[in-house]
């Protein structure tokens, strides 16, 4: 498997890991709506989260003020790395 196939085999496991909910330790609350992620990949993305989570165990973030139609679709170009319309909420 060349360095192209292992990358983009990531990118699909990690997208059909989230679309099923599979393994995902994280959920982040928007205006009261629950979006799933895992904390490794949204932390790789986010300095912001990377730090949060190391010093922050929960499983329900909580996020003020946050539109979670665009919080969802930071999560989606988290694992995907483009906007793509896909329902998160839990």
């Amino acid at each position: 498997m060349n360095n192209d196939n292992h990358a983009s085999c990531l990118i699909s496991k990690f997208s059909s890991y989230l679309r099923q909910g599979f393994l995902c330790d994280v959920i982040f609350i928007c205006n009261k709506r629950r979006i799933i992620a895992h904390r490794l990949i949204v932390s790789i993305l986010s300095d912001y989260f990377n730090v949060m989570f190391e010093n922050n165990k929960q499983i329900e973030i909580i996020l003020n003020d946050i539109d979670p139609d665009i919080f969802e679709k930071f999560i989606i170009y988290a694992y995907e790395g483009k906007s793509i319309s896909m329902n998160l909420f839990i």
